[in-house]
């Protein structure tokens, strides 16, 4: 009886665990633009840091083209998951670029003669 009680009361708790890594991942990417807005509005020569953490993901893609900032992870399970947002500001070219992202790994900002690229 009290197994069966687990297992019901871990089902809503695991629920709240994942939504919680979902929210924390749309965060860390509202982040990441916010960053890049910054940089094109700042002088040259402006970097910034965004610490990304996904580990125990079996993949992680930060896909920047075209103004949209994507965020692909899968945890081994056959679904993955994408987060998607657009830089506000587009001023300035922001170079394309996708970063693994698997292991925890900081992702730099940089505006350098009018062009910003994160890397």
């Amino acid at each position: 009886m009290a197994l069966l009680f687990v297992s019901f009361a871990l089902a809503p708790l695991q629920s709240s665990v994942e939504e919680a890594v979902s929210e924390n991942r749309q965060v860390t990417l509202q982040t990441l633009a916010s960053s890049i807005n910054l940089a094109e509005i700042s002088g040259d020569d402006t970097s910034h840091a965004v610490q990304f953490s996904a580990k125990g993901q079996n993949k992680c893609l930060i896909d920047i083209k075209n103004g949209i900032i994507r965020l692909t992870v899968n945890n081994g399970g056959p679904d993955e998951v994408t987060f998607g947002y657009y830089i506000q500001n587009n001023r300035f070219p922001v170079s394309s670029n996708t970063i693994d992202c698997r292991n925890s790994v900081q992702v730099m900002v940089k505006k350098r003669n009018g062009m910003v690229s994160v890397s």
